[in-house]
């Protein structure tokens, strides 16, 4: 498209400092963070958080963690947000892990539209820690999580946008790799995990120091039944073996959260297991970079899953889980989001002594209200004819789906307030120069930025300088017309 990523945070923004001017912002005083109470469980559905939380914060815990899947097709705003505050009023943190559709057998491959559609959701909700733990995708190391085939380098690129796209909306998502299976070798239908991070990390150098945190399928293998003293990759120590793998890519250390990990219980006693658990929380999972282990899982019903159900098919505890929800647990101190109607009232003129966001909007409003769609736009000694984009739509929309785009002409997309917008070159059909504009100067040339070839991952571009507008042009106009950083630029 070209186009302008979607970026909801900006209404919150708009939102959030018109209130600032005129009703004054409550926020709540925060706590540092101390003590982690590390215990939790995997779910697979919402309705089941008012169970997990009995094993998670049994026994003196708070702000123990639930893993629980979000699949495409189940963006439900109020479900999710009925879910996100009843985690707040159990002291819950949830790790959400993003997923797509079941398609032909296999598991749809995501794009990258399903990545910002995800980001936007998760972004619309209000949850109940700052700290907002986004896990991407499932197990790609199998071809039947990835769409029939295994792709590191485009595993990588998912990733990395991802990242970058989440982090934009909000800096407090904490955007966490795939945990791999541990226990695949290479063939037709898998990739063994360190093949496949090593492969991931040669398709996307820059990829590893974006990550903070990593999660791990850190299973008692082989065929769930090791013992929980085993200490080999394949055990319930092998994150340990990630965490070394990882770090020369990553180039720092990193919390791990151990997402899924579990014993079967139709071959071994509910007492062994319950036993397992107990020395494994103990002793391998009390490891200081373990940040969580919710073992899968709560409640299979007589589902696939049942030989891991940590509650019987009549939903009462399993030996298993009783343990679990014995054992003595820290009150985990969390830092709490910023809301509304609590304490500490910052006045408007300490925010805004000299109104001067107010002033901004009222120009912004102002030059655009009456303005046609069409405008005349100079910039330096050129002159262009352009579309201007103010609305979300209009952004979104962009300059896709069009085969050329005339000499002279071009598309300008208007913020409100400045930062620094990412736009990508989805369905574009040539390539573009962009003029990033602040102040009504230009501060940033970017050129000759390519539009996908067929199969490729479209390029996305961010400018280094906080901007209000962007020009999108033809390639190769802004050499023609000497366009330069420092360039008046204005309607006309």
């Amino acid at each position: 498209m070209t186009s302008y990523i979607i970026r909801w945070s900006m209404k919150r923004k708009i939102l959030t400092l018109i209130i600032l001017t005129f009703l004054g912002w409550m926020s709540l005083s925060q706590k540092a963070i101390g003590s982690n109470n590390k215990f939790g469980v995997h779910i697979l559905d919402p309705i089941e958080l008012k169970k997990a939380s009995e094993l998670a914060n049994g026994n003196g815990g708070e702000w123990g963690y639930v893993t629980v899947p979000v699949r495409a097709n189940d963006r439900n705003l109020r479900k999710w947000q009925e879910f996100m505050d009843q985690a707040a009023e159990l002291k819950i943190i949830p790790i959400l892990r993003i997923a797509g559709e079941p398609e032909n057998n296999v598991w749809r491959k995501p794009s990258f539209d399903e990545v910002i559609d995800f980001s936007n959701f998760l972004n619309d909700l209000s949850w109940p820690t700052k700290k907002k733990l986004i896990v991407v995708f499932n197990e790609p190391n199998h071809a039947s999580e990835w769409g029939g085939r295994v792709d590191p380098g485009e595993y990588g690129a998912v990733l990395e946008f991802a990242i970058d796209r989440f982090k934009r909306l909000d800096p407090d998502f904490v955007i966490i790799p795939a945990g791999l299976d541990l226990a695949v070798p290479n063939s037709r239908s898998s990739m063994a995990a360190f093949d496949f991070w090593r492969k991931v990390f040669e398709a996307r150098p820059d990829l590893g120091p974006k990550i903070e945190a990593i999660s791990s399928h850190s299973y008692p293998n082989p065929a769930f039944s090791g013992s929980p003293s085993d200490s080999h990759r394949m055990s319930i120590a092998g994150f340990r073996h990630e965490i070394s793998f990882l770090k020369r890519f990553l180039k720092k250390d990193v919390p791990v959260y151990i997402t899924e990990t579990g014993w079967r219980m139709d071959s071994i006693s509910q007492k062994d297991v319950a036993e397992n658990y107990r020395q494994a929380f103990q002793t391998v999972w009390a490891d200081q970079r373990v940040m969580a282990v919710t073992p899968f899982l709560l409640f299979a019903g007589s589902g696939e899953f049942k030989k891991f159900s940590l509650l019987n098919s009549d939903s009462t505890m399993t030996v298993a889980a009783n343990v679990i929800a014995n054992m003595p647990k820290e009150k985990g101190e969390v830092v709490l989001p910023q809301k509304f109607g609590e304490v500490n009232v910052v006045q408007p003129e300490e925010q805004d002594k000299d109104g001067e966001f107010e002033k901004k909007l009222t120009r912004f409003l102002a030059r655009f209200r009456s303005q046609k769609k069409l405008a005349r736009l100079r910039v330096g000694k050129a002159y262009f004819e352009v579309d201007v984009a103010r609305s979300e739509s209009e952004r979104a929309k962009g300059l896709s789906n069009r085969q050329t785009l005339e000499s002279g002409t071009g598309m300008l997309f208007v913020f409100v307030l400045p930062d620094n917008y990412s736009f990508w070159m989805r369905g574009m059909e040539f390539p573009l120069d962009f003029v990033w504009i602040s102040g009504g100067r230009v501060v940033e040339i970017s050129t000759g930025i390519p539009a996908p070839k067929e199969g490729e991952s479209p390029m996305s571009i961010t400018p280094v300088r906080e901007v209000e507008w962007v020009l999108e042009i033809n390639s190769g106009e802004v050499e023609r017309n000497d366009i330069k950083p420092g360039d008046i630029v204005e309607l006309i």
